[in-house]
Formats: C-alpha cells, structure tokens, sequence
C-alpha cells in the first residue's frame, strides 16, 4: 500500500471561564493508505482526505461541551495540554476511520502537535499505545555546535493514568547534567544513557531527537 500524509493547522480556544488556559494551536496530521487501483493507477483522492481534515476541524465541539463531557479530564492545568490532546485524537480516530473505511482505504496515524512544544501521536499498528512527545529549549555555548537548540523527548505509554510528560521531562534533562559548554558527544552520551528510563511499569522514554536549531541537522538517540 501507498501511505499518503495530509497535515492542517488549527486553534482551539476555550469559551469556558473554568478553563485554566485560553486555547492552543494544534497542527493535525492524518496518515492514509490504500491499495493502488491497476485500473486508473489511483489511490486515495487526497482533495477527499484535505476535505475530510477540514470537516473534522469544524465539527469538533465547543470547548464549553468538551469539558462538561470530560470534566475530569481537565481539572488540572498541568494536565491539560495532553488530556485535551487525547480527547480530540479519540475523537479524529472514529472519524477519519469512518471516512476512510468508506472509500476503501485505513488510517495508518495520527497525530497532534501543539506548537509550543509537545505532541501526541497514534500508529495503527499499535493501536492501544500512543507516543507523546515533549519538546524543551536549551541553549549551548559550545565553540562549534553552540547556540539554541531543542530537544525533543519522546515517551510510549498504554497506561490511563498518565504523568506530566512536560515536567518528568524536564525533570529528566535536569538531572543528566548536560554541560552548556561541552559538544554534542559528550551530551549525547549522557543523554542516550536515560534511554528507557520508566516512569512506571508501562511507560518508557523510547527516543530523543536534538534539534540544532542553528545548524542544518538534527542529532537522534538511539
């Protein structure tokens, strides 16, 4: 099969006065595929797949309704970046299913990437798991490969009870003792050592990717 990637973004504001937060900004990115037709050498109309994104976008609810439907989801700010993250990728799931299954086709991923840092992402062939990936800035003063940099954490879980991925995760850079002044060698040493650090029995930190915002390359752990 062709696996095809369609991606928009959007905000999400809250209306609700027991909200602890006015909104994010979301970028969705659905994953498709379909078997290619020998007939007319076609596979997924991707003008259906972008109409399908937009659909989705405007049918979700009012945050007032969202909330009052998950009213414990969102009791506290620390939580509610992945806790709305989840409500709406649960939703986009049943939809985009829908959707694809009626032409032919399956949804291989999704995925849910706020832009101040953080994202939420779900593979099909592991459909009751998903990645989160915490995002943090860090500045090195390194001679050669110095300057802001990001780094990008992410952690696989199955389990309901999830922790505050952005806090262990800075929690987690904290305490590996990266050096502001040493090379990408030695931190990444540090660093690939935390690989498969638990925060329980069922979640795990499965990769890291440095971003080196002022160079033209990323660095990947493991």
């Amino acid at each position: 099969m062709i696996c095809f990637f369609r991606e928009k973004n959007f905000s999400f504001l809250f209306d609700s006065p027991l909200a602890p937060r006015r909104g994010f900004f979301f970028y969705l990115t659905l994953g498709v595929s379909k078997e290619l037709d020998p007939l007319t050498g076609m596979t997924v109309n991707l003008l259906w797949v972008d109409q399908w994104i937009e659909e989705f976008i405007q049918g979700l609810p009012r945050s007032s309704a969202l909330l009052s439907q998950n009213a414990a989801l969102f009791s506290q700010a620390s939580a509610l970046h992945l806790n709305l993250s989840r409500a709406i990728l649960k939703q986009a799931q049943i939809f985009f299913s829908a959707r694809a299954f009626a032409e032919g086709a399956q949804v291989v991923s999704l995925a849910l990437r706020e832009e101040r840092g953080g994202g939420l992402h779900w593979e099909a062939s592991r459909p009751d798991d998903f990645a989160w990936t915490s995002s943090h800035y860090w500045e090195s003063f390194h001679p050669e490969t110095g300057g802001l940099q990001r780094l990008h954490l992410t952690w696989r879980t199955d389990d309901v009870e999830e922790p505050d991925f952005f806090a262990e995760s800075l929690l987690l850079l904290k305490t590996s003792n990266l050096d502001s002044v040493a090379g990408i060698e030695q931190n990444g040493a540090r660093l690939n050592q935390r690989l498969g650090h638990r925060l329980g029995p069922r979640t795990f930190l499965t990769s890291i990717r440095w971003e080196m915002k002022e160079k033209a390359y990323d660095v990947v752990f493991p």
